[in-house]
């Protein structure tokens, strides 16, 4: 038997903020020419799909199936990475994996941001509007937070070059919310943001570092509450030489006289809960399902001939992971 390798690909999706800012329905996969728009079909339901081309084609090329594959199909990677933690955890380990999300089919990734996500809400004291002057209106704490999350964003990046990539970290806000009428004042504000941040910061040190710069202003209340729910993970930084990057460029090129190129990314996927499943470090990349864009905004998309050949190059590697070279199918 040769080495056991899992194929991971995730079914949650981001959410819609307002259908009508899409060209086409974001929940019906209109196929314009090469292209299908919709919510999820990049990132990852294509994914989902090049796995079962790759299932199809392992089966259909007759070879002996040398060790067992494992085709995950995981939920909250958007989230919080609970889907593929809970294979891990269930015992699904392999000797190697290949997570299907995000790049083009000449791109792989091994390394990527840390992530924390964090809830604030700022209380106030509702009164009528017409009151508004003898109110604490949370909303007016909006400017200097934003002044603290600037500079945190500034702290993280200082001094840092990541991979290459200037000012890698950041600091943003993706919901804010406050009342629900214009006739009254709130009763509190609240906001949801992201803080992405490369090593050598952990989540345990951005968490006391945005507590304190948040405690340290004097311009802002001291009953903010402060919340670290959902993604919380530290930078991955991998190797861009492990033995799956090298099968897939070998891959690339034999299939498609083309060279792979192995970046780093700002943004995050599963690959971190991979690495030392097994208790040993194991070669893990995140290659596919192939091109398009707009993932988590309006309009995105799906380049649909990426597909077949994202599949050929991944049975190729994993024939060759296995050692069975001589039957890589066309």
């Amino acid at each position: 038997h040769g080495r056991s390798l899992a194929l991971n690909a995730h079914i949650d999706i981001a959410p819609v903020e307002d259908q009508e800012s899409w060209v086409h329905p974001p929940f019906e996969g209109v196929i314009e020419g090469n292209k299908i728009y919709g919510r999820g079909v990049v990132d990852d339901k294509a994914g989902v799909s090049v796995m079962l081309l790759v299932a199809e084609a392992l089966i259909a090329s007759g070879v002996e199936i040398a060790a067992d594959v494992l085709f995950q199909t995981v939920i909250e990677d958007e989230i919080s990475g609970n889907g593929s933690l809970a294979c891990m955890r269930k015992g699904y380990t392999s000797d190697g994996a290949i997570v299907l999300d995000g790049t083009w089919p000449e791109r792989a990734v091994v390394s990527h941001l840390g992530q924390q996500w964090v809830q604030l809400k700022i209380p106030g004291e509702a009164k009528a509007a017409c009151n508004n002057s003898r109110a604490s209106n949370p909303v007016q704490f909006v400017p200097p937070l934003l002044t603290v999350l600037r500079d945190l964003e500034r702290e993280l990046n200082r001094g840092v070059s990541w991979f290459g990539i200037e000012n890698p970290c950041y600091v943003s806000i993706g919901s804010l919310s406050a009342g629900i009428w214009a006739g009254s004042t709130p009763e509190n504000i609240s906001l949801n943001l992201q803080i992405g941040f490369c090593s050598p910061w952990t989540f345990s040190e951005v968490r006391e570092m945005f507590q304190d710069n948040i405690s340290n202003c004097d311009q802002l209340p001291d009953n903010i509450e402060v919340q670290f729910l959902g993604l919380s993970t530290n930078p991955v930084d991998g190797d861009p030489e492990n033995e799956l990057c090298i099968l897939l460029k070998r891959a690339v090129r034999e299939n498609f006289d083309k060279e792979l190129e192995v970046v780093p990314v700002t943004g995050h996927a599963d690959i971190r809960h991979f690495t030392n499943a097994k208790g040993q470090s194991v070669p893990v990349c995140l290659y596919g399902p192939g091109g398009g864009g707009n993932p988590h905004i309006a309009n995105e998309y799906y380049h649909l001939d990426h597909m077949p050949v994202v599949a050929k190059n991944l049975v190729h590697a994993i024939l060759n992971w296995w050692g069975n070279v001589s039957h890589s199918p066309g």
